[in-house]
């Protein structure tokens, strides 16, 4: 879900060479090659988008027209680098020459079919997270992806289609049984999300007790939620994702130091695996307080490691005119 800048006019002829030479060449320059790589990192994690791009570009210069993981990575480094600087049609040409390259690549497909769903394509943007899902590397997950991003846009019902993918997946383990489970959640079918889900606890599977949980909450038993997350959170008090739910029972119920608490004692851990979820709890939390600098800090903090959520740069506006 992030990217940045990636090709101008040199780069796209750096990458469409990439594109016709073979991936077996030896490299004499790899050294400084991986050497501008590491400047253009620094200079994006800087905040310093153009200076990135040119670092990028000069790394792929001294690829002596190889192409392999690192040049792959480099590319992907530049498109987000070039998202970042509002440079939206650069970083669409350097994801079509990733995909040119290899026609097969589902995570260049879906991060193109962002950037189109940021410039309000969606037609094209469909086409794109059909194709990412038609390759996937993470199973369901990439399903959930392109429903979130078509659905932080407004358009829930075209993200609807992939979440009808995912149920169609086989399989009969607890993993199985779960993840369909959360996908019901969403879909707000809740008769066959805890019927998935007591099929996963059947099978010994921990973590679906939290999404059961989760079904208690929509149904407003916020009590009982709340004793499964911290009887779950005293088994497993290195558990990150069993913080983070009980930091979102907290801020439904308007206990906002409470919340606040889980969500802190999340990030210390680590291993978080939603983070943005964390971040925009935090933003909201601080509304909720009146505490709009904060929240707004926060939201341009966000914006940052997630440029194409549509949802937050609303909020970030709304947060502008506070």
């Amino acid at each position: 879900m992030t990217i940045k800048r990636f090709i101008q006019i040199t780069a796209l002829f750096a990458m469409c060479l990439l594109v016709f030479t073979g991936c077996a060449v030896r490299n004499p320059k790899e050294s400084e090659e991986l050497a501008y790589r590491q400047k253009g990192i620094d200079a994006l994690r800087a905040g310093n988008y153009e200076e990135a791009i040119d670092q990028f570009q000069l790394a792929l210069d001294h690829s002596n027209g190889r192409i392999s993981e690192v040049e792959l990575d480099i590319c992907y480094y530049k498109a987000y680098s070039q998202i970042l600087a509002g440079k939206y049609e650069d970083a669409k040409v350097t994801y079509d020459a990733l995909i040119q390259y290899d026609g097969k690549n589902g995570k260049a497909y879906l991060l193109r079919g962002n950037l189109q769903l940021l410039s309000g394509n969606v037609d094209g943007a469909c086409k794109d997270y059909d194709n990412g899902v038609k390759y996937p590397s993470e199973g369901f997950n990439v399903y959930l992806y392109a429903y979130r991003q078509l659905a932080g846009m407004g358009h829930e019902a075209e993200g609807e289609k992939y979440l009808r993918q995912a149920l169609e997946v086989k399989g009969n383990t607890a993993e199985h049984y779960r993840q369909r489970g959360e996908i019901y959640i969403i879909l707000k079918e809740y008769a066959n999300a805890k019927e998935e889900l007591s099929k996963a606890q059947n099978l010994g599977d921990e973590e679906s007790k939290l999404y059961m949980a989760q079904v208690m909450e929509i149904e407003g038993n916020f009590e009982g939620a709340k004793a499964i997350y911290e009887n779950y959170a005293k088994l497993h008090e290195n558990d990150a994702f069993a913080c983070e739910r009980l930091a979102k029972v907290f801020l439904e119920q308007g206990h906002y130091d409470e919340a606040l608490r889980y969500i802190q004692q999340a990030q210390s851990i680590g291993g978080v695996s939603d983070e943005a979820a964390l971040i925009r709890y935090q933003v909201i939390i601080y509304e909720k307080m009146g505490d709009f600098e904060k929240a707004k800090e926060l939201m341009a903090q966000y914006m940052e490691k997630y440029p194409l959520d549509a949802v937050a740069q609303k909020e970030l506006v709304f947060l502008n005119t506070r």
